[in-house]
């Protein structure tokens, strides 16, 4: 690595090579449309709109789902809004399901919180979940349902798309 002036570095070589192989790994995995390249998920992921999800074949408590997601690097999924929600339950195809999502009434008095530790923002969903400690969310088609967290679901975990 060359570097000809202060904070102003020539990548050289090694640049140009990596430069290919990135243009060669676009043109095999994106579609032809796609010219400015396109979002991958790992292996058995399905990609939503930005994000890439993994559906759980079998059944788990909320608590035991959210550690399972964090053993693969991600995080239960936490839809945004109306429009994620149905992103996701387009990606699914099993509107009669119950799945675990990042939802859950930590404690007494907390009221609804994501897995990341925010609030969710009411406005951007249809519904109202009330407020009953020790319930978690279940995705159920293009709504939210609050369930008792030690119930047998299906879950989903998320992590970000990469982009290429």
């Amino acid at each position: 690595w060359a570097t000809s002036g202060w904070g102003n570095t020539s990548l050289g070589p090694p640049c140009a090579s990596l430069d290919g192989t990135f243009r060669e790994l676009r043109r095999i995995l994106c579609p032809p449309r796609e010219a400015e390249g396109c979002r991958l998920c790992p292996v058995g992921w399905m990609l939503g709109s930005t994000k890439c999800y993994w559906v759980s074949e079998r059944m788990n408590s909320w608590h035991g789902s959210r550690e399972d997601c964090g053993a693969r690097g991600a995080a239960m999924a936490m839809p945004w809004d109306k429009d994620e929600l149905d992103s996701l339950n387009e990606t699914l195809r099993k509107p009669t399901r119950h799945f675990w999502i990042g939802l859950s009434v930590p404690a007494p008095g907390m009221g609804w919180t994501w897995v990341n530790g925010s609030r969710p923002d009411w406005s951007r969903f249809p519904q109202y979940l009330g407020e009953g400690p020790g319930a978690c969310g279940a995705l159920k088609g293009d709504r939210i349902d609050p369930r008792a967290c030690d119930t047998g679901l299906q879950w989903i975990c998320q992590t970000e798309s990469a982009r290429i």
